[in-house]
């Protein structure tokens, strides 16, 4: 989560309690579709020897550390709001919304470094817990969530690694706000600079998991998964 924590009574029936209620229901239902597409939808990798093994610890190790501190300082989910509403697209992201290079930020950094590190080829695409809601209602849709490419390098190699975190998206979160408001690592900013709120975007990719969001809602939790090729 990029908000300081609260300390909620069992009974608590604010919406600041319903929301960490809904969003840990939101990450269970969220991890549970993404072990189902990784059991389904995995590539078959060839038979690895000990140093195949040896080099995919190594990278895994880094890779989550590229995670961790991204979105400890914010950068990863200030990526994922990084949206222009009007123009439909991520910013200067290529065709279809999706970037064809590595961003120029801390995560992109990150990545880069890990790629010339490691002399590997990395991939990120994004899962929503869920699709929306069906229509007229509040109820959570049962469909299969949409993988959605976010970078899209290069896929090269025939061994890979894969690393996953959890990013949770609330109604009052604003499109085009700066790392600093979605720090978890030390305080986060109190200044909620950006542009519109995400509850009110209209083309927005990733849909609201409830028709129906308030600002100190859980609007939707995205699994954000990073595939290195080697």
């Amino acid at each position: 989560m990029s908000r300081p924590p609260k300390r909620v009574n069992s009974a608590d029936d604010s919406p600041r309690g319903q929301a960490y209620i809904t969003e840990a229901l939101f990450a269970v239902i969220l991890l549970s579709g993404v072990l189902f597409l990784s059991t389904t939808l995995g590539v078959q990798q060839p038979l690895l020897t000990a140093e195949d093994r040896e080099k995919q610890a190594e990278i895994k190790s880094d890779l989550q550390t590229v995670l961790d501190q991204s979105k400890q300082d914010g950068t990863l989910k200030a990526n994922l709001l990084n949206w222009e509403d009007d123009d439909e697209r991520f910013n200067r992201s290529g065709a279809g919304d999706v970037y064809l290079y590595y961003l120029k930020n801390r995560f992109g950094d990150r990545i880069y470094e890990l790629n010339r590190r490691q002399t590997v080829f990395t991939n990120v695409k994004i899962t929503p817990a869920r699709n929306g809601t069906k229509t007229g209602g509040t109820t959570l849709n049962r469909t299969r969530p949409d993988i959605k490419p976010f970078i899209q390098y290069n896929d090269v190699g025939y061994r890979m690694v894969t690393a996953d975190t959890q990013v949770t998206l609330y109604g009052g979160d604003r499109l085009k706000s700066p790392p600093r408001v979605h720090r978890t690592a030390q305080t986060p900013s109190m200044s909620y600079s950006g542009k519109e709120k995400l509850s009110d975007a209209d083309s927005y990719p990733i849909p609201p998991a409830t028709s129906s969001v308030e600002d100190d809602e859980v609007y939707n939790v995205v699994n954000v998964r990073v595939i290195v090729w080697f």
